[in-house]
């Protein structure tokens, strides 16, 4: 019935490197409705020729040479043995195969509901394009009704179970048959069993009835329950491997199932990724053991193998922030993963690092280095409560670092975490809870002013000199005053998660969304501990990816924040929680943070070491930002060498379109009043295109972006080109 009439023509136009054999030169699809060619294509394993570049010059010249009995026979020889190299693109027919392919495509179009399907295929020449082409003729015939889905030895199980079950067949009900979704269908059922104390659950394969009548199907799964179990004893085994052990305590808290409880794969499952999640265990099994007391329960081990807790190392290091991009150092630390036997995780830590090394690239004048030692506790588990996972983390950091070289910042910070780990099933993933308490101090603040002042040529420069530091001259008047104060910044922050991204560093499918508020610490508001840090802020950050073809990826972000300062005067916002936009990972089309909307200039400012520094240390009260971007793999080209091939598909190509902008600027002067449209109408945007080199990590990438739009006419449209670099995506 698949095969019928199928056709090889005697008259077939011979390969040129195998005799007596014959090349595919194309293969179609005839009749095809339902389902598209290059779909259908995925199915069947024979392929047509596709000779690469080189294999055909090399082909043409050596067909060319064999008329020529001057040529000379070495290199004959040598570009015969080039071209065998590149046999591997010649696809021969072979008529067993294209029968299997013909069945493999009837069994497809069977499973799709597709009962009455005929194929066949012809292979014959096409004399004008000198090539042999391989056709299969599909008469598709009529879509078959699903009629019945009958489930068989489920009728016993409990009626909790029972509920559970018909959610998900009338989840799974659909006009048409379709072996693939009642497979789907079939093995939730199966799961839900196996999570509610069917333990020995298992089904038979499924038989299909037709009714070629009224061309509809019913399906009849037979289900084997055997007994309901509950979980037992549950037991500990550790392999130490030298290591200290996590008390049971600790291990007990992971458990999401307690002896009684009705045996639940997923919570087995779950407790594994829990114990896991600790740290300190290479692997972690759990399985039945020992002799049970009835045929209702069931006793299990869970066994796990200890990794190395003590560890030490220098190493060079990259990170990514908001504000600085990438910044590049050294780093040394001390580890010690369990602590007090409850799974705490101790390090001891100090680095130096320069800031923002993009920009130190551009010019040598930006150079920022930041010095910082350090200690982070953390305890993975605190609370549950219900399927959420309370933990906390706190360090102790001090760091020295310069700004612009202008003045020297010393920063003591205290901050306390409590992250939230929810069930997977819920969309956001994680919440955190963050107090943060900073001290920040300008130490030679008063003479990096006076000294600059001395370089103004007038009363009026000088004002404005002051205005462009209003920020830090508030911390600095701040620490100057009579009464005690510990803390400049005393926040408290809360923040919402979804990651749904398929890959952390190279996703090419899901979500990625963000939700942020921090700001003043009302409840701890005492005169020496609240701080000068007075505001509020919001932030909002989706990304989103599609996948377009196996190689194309759709990526769209949107972000938003804004600050709202609780004090107009004697205000201090810390420079890490200003917003700020242009850069590699922001608006492509500008430097890293010279973009915001604004109509100072350095002329109007008479100084242009002053609005230098402003454009790099003073940033807005509000940010909006978006992007959308192609991102397109190369695959690993075929007929070359198998170093420069793996290399070839390693390479990925990006054409971006960034928008966005930064407003109302942190200075001490009267700047643009925006109405609300502005935020929208006043958004710049730059176009461009990249090509990154993929790692486990994600991309090394080089992006080139033009500004196509600036609201405040600085920038005429592709007039100039910005280089950006890149580790990782842009978002």
């Amino acid at each position: 019935m698949y095969a019928a009439d199928s056709y090889v023509s005697q008259k077939l136009i011979p390969s040129v490197r195998m005799e007596g054999s014959y090349e595919i030169g194309e293969i179609n699809f005839s009749g095809n409705k339902a389902f598209d060619s290059d779909f259908l294509h995925g199915i069947i394993s024979l392929k047509p020729t596709s000779r690469s570049f080189p294999h055909k010059v090399l082909q043409a010249y050596y067909n060319e040479s064999k008329k020529n009995r001057a040529a000379p026979r070495i290199l004959m020889k040598h570009i015969n043995i080039a071209i065998k190299s590149l046999e591997h693109e010649i696809k021969y027919f072979d008529q067993t195969s294209a029968e299997t392919d013909t069945l493999a495509l009837w069994h497809f179009y069977n499973t799709q509901g597709f009962h009455n399907v005929s194929i066949n295929f012809r292979f014959v020449p096409n004399f004008r394009k000198r090539i042999n082409v391989l056709t299969f003729y599909i008469n598709e015939g009529e879509q078959f009704l699903l009629d019945t889905v009958v489930c068989r030895g489920i009728e016993q199980v409990a009626d909790d179970v029972r509920k559970n079950l018909l959610r998900i067949q009338k989840r799974y009900r659909q006009k048409y048959f379709n072996e693939q979704s009642l497979i789907a269908e079939i093995s939730e059922i199966h799961n839900e069993l196996l999570n509610s104390g069917y333990y020995f659950a298992s089904y038979e394969k499924p038989i299909v009835s037709m009714d070629t009548l009224s061309h509809s199907d019913s399906l009849t799964v037979n289900f084997n329950l055997g007994r309901r179990v509950a979980f037992g004893d549950i037991n500990f085994s550790d392999s130490l491997r030298g290591q200290h052990i996590v008390t049971n305590n600790m291990k007990n808290r992971q458990l999401e199932f307690k002896s009684g409880q009705w045996y639940s794969r997923r919570k087995v499952n779950s407790t594994v990724d829990n114990l896991l999640s600790l740290g300190t265990f290479e692997t972690v099994t759990i399985d039945t053991c020992g002799v049970a007391p009835s045929d209702s329960v069931l006793n299990f081990c869970v066994e796990s193998l200890y990794r190395k807790q003590k560890e030490w190392g220098i190493a060079l290091f990259a990170n990514h922030t908001p504000l600085t991009n990438y910044n590049a150092g050294v780093e040394g630390s001390i580890n010690h993963r369990n602590l007090f036997g409850m799974a705490q995780t101790g390090n001891f830590f100090s680095s130096f690092s320069f800031r923002d090394v993009l920009r130190i690239i551009e010019n040598i004048d930006n150079l920022d280095y930041e010095m910082q030692v350090g200690v982070r506790f953390m305890q993975p588990l605190l609370w549950t409560v219900s399927n959420t996972r309370i933990g906390a983390s706190s360090s102790l950091t001090y760091s020295v670092r310069t700004v612009n070289n202008f003045f020297q910042l010393n920063t003591l910070q205290f901050p306390i975490k409590f992250p939230i780990n929810f069930p997977k099933q819920t969309f956001f993933n994680n919440m955190s809870i963050d107090f943060t308490f900073e001290r920040e101090d300008p130490v030679n603040f008063k003479a990096a002013v006076s000294n600059s002042l001395k370089k103004t040529n007038n009363p009026t420069d000088s004002l404005r000199f002051l205005q462009a530091v209003f920020l830090y001259n508030n911390l600095y008047q701040y620490l100057n005053e009579p009464q005690f104060h510990l803390w400049t910044s005393n926040t408290l922050g809360f923040s919402l998660i979804s990651d749904r991204k398929n890959d952390p560093f190279n996703p090419s499918r899901g979500s990625y969304t963000y939700i942020g508020l921090d700001g003043w610490n009302i409840f701890l508001s005492h005169p020496s501990i609240s701080g000068i840090a007075r505001y509020f802020r919001f932030q909002f950050l989706h990304n989103h990816f599609l996948p377009l073809t196996n190689n194309l990826v759709l990526a769209i972000k949107g972000r938003i924040g804004a600050i709202k300062l609780m004090e107009e005067a004697n205000v201090y916002v810390p420079i890490d929680r200003q917003f700020f936009a242009g850069g590699s990972n922001s608006v492509r089309g500008w430097q890293s943070r010279t973009l915001r909307y604004t109509n100072i200039t350095a002329d109007s400012l008479g100084s242009r070491n002053t609005y230098k520094y402003m454009q790099d240390f003073v940033g807005s009260a509000g940010l909006v930002e978006g992007s959308i971007e192609f991102r397109y793999k190369l695959s690993r080209p075929k007929g070359i060498n198998e170093f420069l091939a793996e290399h070839i598909g390693n390479l990925s190509l990006t054409a971006f379109l960034d928008f966005g902008n930064a407003f109302h600027w942190y200075l001490g002067i009267e700047d643009m009043k925006l109405k609300f449209t502005d935020y929208l109408t006043k958004l710049a945007a730059a176009v461009g295109a990249g090509i990154g080199y993929n790692t486990p990590v994600g991309p090394l990438r080089i992006d080139f972006a033009t500004p196509i739009y600036d609201p405040i006419k600085r920038n005429e449209p592709f007039r100039k080109v910005v280089v950006h670099f890149g580790i990782g995506h842009a978002f």
